[in-house]
């Protein structure tokens, strides 16, 4: 019934995309800049200056690191499923306490006593990004995995994910996963997609994956010069835009070896004004990685650059932001608009995209929420 419902809906939207045209927001960039500017803080990517890179010990094949911060409840769950890996392969384990104020760093000393390949770093609470980067500073294997602390993995995690890694060079490898909860202890679907393996640039393809920073390896030179975004919420943005960009060798295996627990939405989150503005770092993170993919020289993709920037500004902005006051949301959407006209280019032909264009090129705010509700109501009828 709902599909229905859904499918009406989006019919009626598509007779108004094509029919209506609306008027163009009447405000200049600098004018949008200077409001946001007066609530929203810019910062850096990350601190070049904190970067360290031990050598690679041949004998430690993987790394992974798990950031912790208030998470008693799962941690055991969670470690228990790495120290019960069934595998050839050497690996340390690196855990960052992020400043708990719960049992964790207990549960964390407890586990680094009883095991040797498990270490514990303390540090003052600064985010998760800043955890994983002391984790990768800290770092000695050949490739590197991220594990959230509230998640764990199934016993063939590391023996699937690095067998394949070492038999076909991978730069990353990437695997299926459940979504699971944890309450009732129940696996409640497979995320799966069909198995693919890449030698070279990944091209389009990255637009099917998922940015995660878990359920993948990575080989560890990869983070030589990068570090994940600090203070910013949805820096796994990062993964698709710049990290997927530089991989030349890709496997996805179609096995799910990773356990995603799904927590209930949090009511406060919506009508904390403070949380309401840290959305703006969609937009201005997208900024930041777009200047540091310049810098990398990420260059020989543009096509699908433009279209993952196409996406980000578009229902992943509109659904983000969908909670700001509305003079605000306007402002967000030139200071997109700006970003969009400078990547400009015409590759796409589907009707959704085609629309996302011109709503950019006209500065067509109307249209541009339109289209993205036609594109998100279709999503949301696939998942029924």
């Amino acid at each position: 019934m709902k599909k229905v419902v859904f499918k009406w809906i989006r019919g009626f939207i598509k007779l108004m995309i094509g029919f209506v045209h609306f008027p163009s927001v009447k405000m200049t960039s600098q004018e949008a800049e200077t409001e946001i500017s007066k609530i929203y803080d810019k910062k850096a990517l990350f601190n070049e200056m904190d970067i360290q890179n031990l050598e690679v010990d041949e004998k430690i094949d993987l790394s992974i690191i798990i950031p912790v911060y208030n998470v008693q409840k799962f941690l055991k769950k969670c470690l228990d499923s790495i120290v019960e890996q069934e595998t050839k392969y050497r690996f340390e384990v690196i855990t960052v306490n992020d400043g708990s104020t719960d049992q964790s760093i207990k549960i964390l000393k407890d586990y680094e006593e009883k095991y040797d390949f498990i270490k514990v770093i303390d540090q003052e609470n600064g985010g998760a990004a800043k955890a994983r980067n002391n984790g990768i500073n800290n770092a000695r294997g050949r490739y590197i995995s991220f594990i959230d602390s509230d998640d764990f993995v199934d016993k063939l995690f590391i023996e699937t994910m690095l067998e394949r890694a070492f038999k076909n060079d991978l730069d990353i490898a990437m695997c299926s996963y459940y979504e699971y909860d944890f309450e009732n202890e129940k696996v409640l679907c497979e995320k799966r997609r069909k198995g693919i393996c890449i030698k070279g640039k990944l091209g389009d393809e990255i637009l099917k994956l998922k940015g995660y920073n878990c359920m993948k390896i990575f080989k560890k030179e990869l983070w030589k010069e990068i570090r994940q975004p600090e203070g910013y919420w949805y820096e796994d943005c990062m993964i698709r835009i710049i990290l997927l960009r530089m991989c030349s060798s890709f496997e996805y295996i179609d096995i799910p070896l990773y356990y995603y627990t799904v927590h209930k939405s949090s009511i406060s989150r919506d009508k904390d004004n403070k949380k309401k503005l840290k959305t703006l770092d969609h937009l201005f993170l997208l900024q930041e990685l777009l200047k540091l993919s310049e810098k990398l020289n990420l260059s020989n993709d543009k096509e699908t650059l433009y279209k993952i920037i196409l996406y980000e500004l578009g229902p992943v902005l509109w659904l983000r932001t969908r909670k700001l006051e509305p003079k605000m949301k306007k402002e967000v959407f030139i200071l997109a608009c700006d970003i969009m006209e400078k990547y400009k280019m015409k590759v796409v032909v589907d009707f959704e995209n085609k629309y996302l264009e011109k709503a950019f090129e006209r500065r067509d705010y109307h249209l541009w929420k339109l289209v993205n509700l036609y594109i998100m109501l279709g999503v949301k009828s696939e998942n029924e």
